[in-house]
């Protein structure tokens, strides 16, 4: 009978994963944009969700992954006042992949007004009127807008949009 026994050999190749020295050498890069624009976002997170790794964005919008595993691989892109974007890939071992993500800006409030009117003149009781104004944009521009509302607790009052004044109207 012959026995031999055998250790771990040893982990010292970088080719190696379960090499301490193992280094991916798959690369992922890309631009974020503001949606339908060529506009870059500033400072955009990008997260590989396989290994928590995270980047921003620099100021012409490109971040970049290096010395990733080959394989498939999830990035999320977050900024604050956007909609999160996930993109899905497989990546080849030395093969540098691309991955461009285009941002949904939230419309956001410039300005408003609201002013209050009480007329007495009339009979048999005084009447009461609101007059809101508010000036909206949206970083994927104005034409994205669908619709803005004056909301009182439950109620909702639809804004009409004044090409004169350019801000979106209502009087209740």
């Amino acid at each position: 009978m012959f026995l031999s026994a055998c250790s771990d050999a040893p982990r010292d190749n970088p080719l190696d994963p379960h090499s301490p020295d193992y280094q991916g050498n798959a690369m992922v890069s890309g631009k974020v944009f503001v949606l339908n624009q060529n506009t870059p976002v500033i400072q955009a997170r990008v997260t590989c969700l396989q290994n928590g790794l995270s980047v921003t964005s620099d100021s012409n919008g490109i971040y970049q992954f290096s010395k990733l595993d080959a394989g498939s691989l999830t990035l999320v892109c977050s900024k604050e006042n956007f909609v999160t974007d996930t993109q899905k890939t497989v990546l080849q071992a030395g093969t540098p992949q691309q991955i461009f993500f285009g941002l949904n800006g939230y419309p956001f409030v410039i300005s408003q007004n609201i002013l209050t009117r009480k007329i007495d003149q009339y009979y048999p009781s005084p009447q009461y009127f609101v007059d809101v104004s508010a000036s909206v944009s949206d970083p994927n521009g104005v034409g994205t807008i669908d619709s803005v509302w004056f909301v009182v607790d439950s109620m909702q009052f639809a804004m009409e949009y004044s090409p004169t004044t350019k801000l979106y109207q209502t009087t209740i």
